[in-house]
């Protein structure tokens, strides 16, 4: 949108000179974060990345069905002990060309 000057002309073309106005940009307060389970890794035994489909896979000792995460920003939504929890155990994955574990 373009908004005149006033009071001002061009001296070259003698017509009035114009300023273009710009909307403020909209903007999110909160990025918003999908709800997670708390406190559910107490029987945890690694977290490895799965470079097949691009996912930080947690698996548990006792035959529980692994938790697979895509965005890491899920991590911030989790209850404090849980990552702590993540944070004392490295991250297990194998390099793609090699495939051997690292």
């Amino acid at each position: 949108m373009y908004q005149q000057i006033k009071y001002t002309l061009d001296p070259s073309t003698n017509t009035a000179r114009y300023k273009l106005v710009c909307q403020p940009a909209k903007v999110m307060d909160k990025i918003p974060l999908m709800p997670m389970k708390q406190n559910f890794l107490e029987n945890m035994a690694l977290w490895c990345y799965d470079y097949d489909t691009h996912k930080a896979v947690i698996m548990f000792k006792d035959n529980q069905e692994n938790f697979r995460m895509l965005d890491p920003m899920w991590i911030m939504n989790m209850f404090a002990a849980d990552i702590n929890k993540l944070f004392r155990h490295d991250i297990f994955y194998e390099d793609k060309d090699t495939h051997q574990a690292l």
